[in-house]
Formats: structure tokens, sequence, C-alpha cells
């Protein structure tokens, strides 16, 4: 095989995993007092929400990289959840938080978690996926032996 094959089979092999790095889709919707049920823990199978994932987040001219899942009570004791995303990994944190609302900030008792891949602050538990990292890290390293 020429070199130049060689180099354009794993150019055509990798191209599909561009869209990973290239950005990442979380959902976004807000929900006080459980007022948005396709918001809300846990997300019902009979109602629809693909139309809460933002594609390609931005925060001014930078993409979003992380996607956040913040679950409170307010000091009023009305309930507060957000899932949006950021350009900041925040880890994972439970307790006293301070949101920035567009009129203020307001302090929450709950838990704030943020992950790093598409739709990972859906209403299921957040999870770490590792194994996959490893997996395309490990195909990355054959092929780009080959």
């Amino acid at each position: 095989m020429r070199p130049d094959s060689k180099l354009w089979s794993r150019v055509y092999i990798l191209s599909p995993l561009l869209g990973y790095v290239l950005g990442i889709d979380c959902y976004q919707c807000y929900s006080f007092n459980g007022m948005n049920e396709k918001c809300e823990d846990k997300f019902r199978t009979d109602v629809t929400t693909e139309h809460l994932i933002k594609r390609d987040c931005f925060y001014g001219y930078f993409r979003g990289t992380y996607c956040i899942k913040l679950l409170g009570t307010k000091k009023d004791g009305s309930t507060i959840l957000v899932r949006d995303c950021s350009d900041n990994d925040w880890g994972r944190h439970c307790g006293d938080i301070t949101f920035d609302f567009d009129n203020g900030k307001e302090d929450i008792k709950g838990c704030l978690e943020t992950c790093d891949y598409d739709g990972c602050n859906s209403g299921n538990k957040l999870i770490t996926n590792r194994h996959i990292i490893w997996i395309v890290s490990l195909f990355t390293g054959i092929i780009l032996r080959m």
C-alpha cells in the first residue's frame, strides 16, 4: 500500500470520531416546583424530550465541553431543576450552592453534577463513560500503527 493511501485510510476511519471532539450536546431545560414535567427526573418514556437537547452548546465564541445538572431547594422551599451546558468542569458538589439567575444570585441546597458526553445530563443518574473513552483510545492507537 502506498504511504499516501495509508494516510487517507486512517483519515477516513478516524473522521467519524470528529463529532465527539467538536462539541457536546446537552439537555437544556428548567423546572421550578415540578412545573416542567418533560425536564423532571426521571424522564418519562411516554414524553418526547429530544427537543430539549441543545446541539453544539456555545458560551460566547467557545463551544461548551460539559453538561450540568442542578437539583435543589431554594430558601423559600421551592424546588429547582436545571439542565444546561457549561464550559467548566465543576465536578460533583452537594450542599450549599449559589446559583446565578438572570435576575440575581440565589442560594440553593442541593446537588450540582457535571459530565462530558452527549446527553449525559438526562433524567438518569449521571455516569462517567470511561470505558468508551478507553476503547476509542485503544482503537485509535491500533489504527495509527497500521
